[in-house]
């Protein structure tokens, strides 16, 4: 009777495991794999924040800054790109050219120099007499006390 439960015991593990239909080999076969990472330390740097853009500035309202009377200019009291206020005073007129100033018919030849070196469009009543790094020298021809326009560039 031992040995007829045992082949009963066998028929039924036999048949059982027949049962399966190879499912068994579909699971093992549709296992995905992994992706493989790589593993790094991080680490604090400076990181730099430099951006590089082309512009052009130009200025929000033109001022045109003449003597009222045609004289030298002695010496200039601001640099290029100093803030002015009204009233503040820019140059110092030459005393000796304050004196030619009855003579409202004559042309006067009025120099002015520039610290740096500036791009001016030449006209019939300025003329640039010399330039180069540290400096630029503009004559200009007055008469009766007009102002005139010059577009500077640097």
């Amino acid at each position: 009777m031992k040995k007829s439960i045992q082949l009963v015991a066998l028929l039924l593990t036999v048949v059982m495991g027949s049962c399966t239909g190879g499912k068994d080999k579909a699971a093992t076969e549709h296992v995905v794999e992994k992706p493989k990472v790589k593993v790094a330390d991080v680490k604090a740097r400076p990181v730099d924040q430099i951006q590089e853009y082309t512009a052009t500035v130009e200025a929000e309202a033109k001022n045109n800054i003449a003597p009222s009377s045609p004289v030298r200019i002695d010496q200039i009291f601001v640099e290029v790109g100093d803030r002015v206020s009204k009233g503040q005073k820019l140059v110092q007129m030459d005393a000796a050219n304050l004196k030619q100033i009855d003579n409202e018919s004559g042309e006067i030849p009025v120099t002015v120099t520039l610290k740096g070196r500036w791009k001016v469009v030449e006209t019939p009543y300025c003329k640039v007499v010399s330039e180069d790094k540290k400096q630029t020298v503009l004559r200009f021809l007055c008469k009766d006390g007009a102002s005139y326009e010059v577009e500077l560039e640097k």
